[in-house]
C-alpha cells in the first residue's frame, strides 16, 4: 500500500498543475517558441527555474512556474522578466530583448516569471532576486510598471520598464524633470501627441479637422495616455482641429459607440476632414468589425500598431511605437545599464522619435483618399488589398510565383 500511495502522490501534483492551479515552465518555453533541450535555436536553452526561485511562491493557489532562458555558455549577467499575466504583446516583447541582448554578444540568463496580477506573488519573486544574483529586472507591461513605481522605486537592483505607457502620463516621474532620479529607468509605447498630430495633418490629411477619439471608459491608462495628452495638446495649440470624445461603455454600446460614430460619419463631406481614431484597448478591438462598418467611409485610424491585422478585421492605418520598436529601446537601456555604461536614475524617458507605421489597404474606405510615398517607405507592415502582408518589419516581403 505504500508504494502505491509514493506514486500516485506526484501523479496527484501533475494533475493539480494541469488543471490550472499552477502553470509548467514549459508554457514560458512554449509561448517563446524555445524547446527545453535547446535545439530549435543553437544557443538558447530554456528549462524550470531551480528552487531557490520558489521559496514561498509554492504557497500560493495559482502560480507560475519561472522558466530560466540562457542565450550563451558562460553568463556574463541575471536578467529577472516580470509580467503581470499571459500576453502575445509580452512575448513578442521578451523575445526581442532576449534576441537584441543575445546580438551584443551578452551571455544573459533570463528567468521569467508571470504573477498573474498578484503582487504578493511579485514581491516574493523580487525578494528572490536580490539574493539568487539578478543584475536587472525587466518591468513588463504598464501594471507592473506602477506597481513597481509604488513598491521598488529606490529598490536595490536596477528597473527598466518594457510595453508599457507613458510614465509621464500615468504621473510616474516628474515631467520638469524627465528621469526617474532612482533605479528605474523607463521607456514609453506612446509617441508624443506633437509627432502624433504631426504626421496626422501635416504628412498624410492636410484637410483634417476633425478627430473622434473613441475610448473606454473603463481603461484608465489608455485615458491617461492617449486621451488627455490629445486633449490638452490641441487646446493649448493653434492648430485647427475639434476633438470629439466617444466614451465607450460597454453596457450601453449602442448609445455610446454607435451612434455618435454614425453622428459623426453623417457630419463628414468629405473623408479628408476627419478621422476615428482608436486607442490601445482589447475591449475596442474586440469589437473593431463594427467599428468598422459605423465609421462609412471616414478613415479609421489608431495609436496601436498592433491594431493593424492581417484580414479585415483591422483598422486602416496605425501611427505609434510597436511592442518590438519599444522593446529594442528597452533592450538597449538594460544594455548600457548591466555594462556599466549607464545609470538608471540618469537615463531619460526612451521614446521613439519615428513613428512605426502599420497599413491594412483592405481597410482604406472608398474614394481618393490617398497615402503618402513616404509612408510607404517608413511602413513597419504593411498589408495590400487582400490583406497580405507585403512588408513586415520595415522590409518587403517578395512572393514567388
Amino acid at each position: 500500500m505504500n508504494k502505491i500511495i509514493l506514486v500516485l502522490v506526484p501523479l496527484l501534483i501533475v494533475s493539480l498543475h494541469s488543471m490550472g492551479y499552477a502553470s509548467s515552465s514549459s508554457r514560458f518555453c512554449a509561448r517563446m517558441k524555445i524547446e527545453s533541450n535547446g535545439n530549435q535555436l543553437d544557443t538558447l536553452s530554456c528549462k524550470p527555474a531551480g528552487r531557490e526561485w520558489m521559496r514561498e511562491i509554492e504557497e500560493f493557489q495559482d502560480y507560475a512556474v519561472p522558466a530560466v532562458i540562457t542565450t550563451g555558455s558562460t553568463i556574463d549577467a541575471r536578467v529577472l522578466i516580470l509580467s503581470p499575466k499571459w500576453s502575445g504583446a509580452y512575448d513578442i516583447s521578451s523575445k526581442t530583448i532576449i534576441n537584441e541582448l543575445r546580438s551584443r554578444g551578452l551571455g544573459v540568463e533570463f528567468t521569467l516569471f508571470n504573477y498573474q496580477g498578484d503582487t504578493q506573488q511579485a514581491k516574493i519573486i523580487i525578494e528572490n532576486a536580490e539574493t539568487n544574483g539578478i543584475d536587472l529586472i525587466i518591468s513588463m507591461g504598464s501594471a507592473t510598471t506602477a506597481f513597481l513605481s509604488e513598491f521598488y522605486a529606490g529598490g536595490n537592483l536596477p528597473v527598466v520598464t518594457s510595453c508599457s505607457k507613458d510614465p509621464v502620463s500615468m504621473n510616474l516621474i516628474d515631467p520638469t524633470v524627465g528621469m526617474s532620479q532612482n533605479n528605474i529607468a523607463y521607456t514609453s509605447l506612446n509617441i508624443s501627441v506633437s509627432t502624433q498630430v504631426s504626421y496626422l495633418k501635416e504628412k498624410f490629411l492636410t484637410d483634417l479637422h476633425h478627430i473622434a477619439v473613441i475610448f473606454d471608459r473603463n481603461n484608465p491608462s489608455s485615458i491617461l495616455t492617449q486621451v488627455k495628452p490629445l486633449e490638452r495638446y490641441l487646446a493649448n495649440s493653434d492648430v485647427d482641429i475639434e476633438l470629439d470624445m466617444i466614451e465607450v461603455d460597454f453596457d450601453r454600446i449602442d448609445e455610446t459607440l454607435y451612434e455618435p460614430m454614425q453622428r459623426f460619419s453623417d457630419n463628414s463631406s468629405t473623408t479628408r476632414d476627419r478621422v476615428f481614431l482608436v486607442t490601445g484597448s482589447t475591449e475596442l478591438f474586440n469589437v473593431i468589425e463594427n467599428i468598422n462598418y459605423y465609421a462609412n467611409d471616414v478613415p479609421v485610424l489608431s495609436v496601436t500598431p498592433s491594431h493593424v491585422m492581417a484580414n479585415s478585421n483591422s483598422v486602416f492605418m496605425a501611427i505609434g511605437v510597436s511592442f518590438k520598436t519599444n522593446a529594442k529601446l528597452a533592450a538597449d537601456y538594460a544594455y548600457r545599464i548591466i555594462t556599466h555604461q549607464s545609470d538608471p536614475q540618469t537615463l531619460p524617458v526612451g521614446l521613439v522619435s519615428t513613428p512605426d507605421i502599420a497599413i491594412n489597404f483592405q481597410r482604406k474606405p472608398p474614394g481618393d483618399l490617398k497615402v503618402p510615398f513616404k509612408f510607404f517607405e517608413d511602413a513597419f507592415f504593411i498589408f495590400n488589398h487582400d490583406g497580405v502582408a507585403v512588408r513586415e518589419d520595415g522590409k518587403s516581403i517578395s512572393r514567388g510565383q
